[in-house]
């Protein structure tokens, strides 16, 4: 048996290979609660993400609504602003018509 390389050496003990066992199964445990931990840590992140990117849309339509709003005004400002120019161009067109002289007979 020398000739292949195994030698009396190479083999170990039923209790130091139980005592092996034993290591490789507290270690498959650890991995599994740690396994376990990240999953729930994964859950954490994905419901804030979640819950953030709800805010996120929300304030990004409500400042859209506050845009559109504000160009409301706007229009609103200058469809007033036009129709007192208009009033006062009609004021003055009728002004213009009528004779001073006319004023004063």
């Amino acid at each position: 048996m020398e000739g292949l390389g195994l030698t009396n050496d190479n083999f170990i003990s039923k209790i130091e290979m139980t005592k092996i066992l034993g290591q490789l199964q507290e270690a498959r445990e650890t991995l599994r609660d740690y396994s376990a931990s990240i999953q729930t840590d994964l859950r954490v992140i994905e419901t804030r993400r979640d819950f953030i990117q709800k805010n996120v849309n929300t304030f990004q339509a409500g400042g859209d609504d506050l845009i559109l709003a504000d160009l409301n005004e706007k229009g609103s400002q200058i469809l007033a602003l036009q129709t007192r120019q208009l009033i006062q161009f009609e004021t003055l067109s009728f002004t213009s018509n009528l004779n001073i002289l006319d004023l004063f007979s």
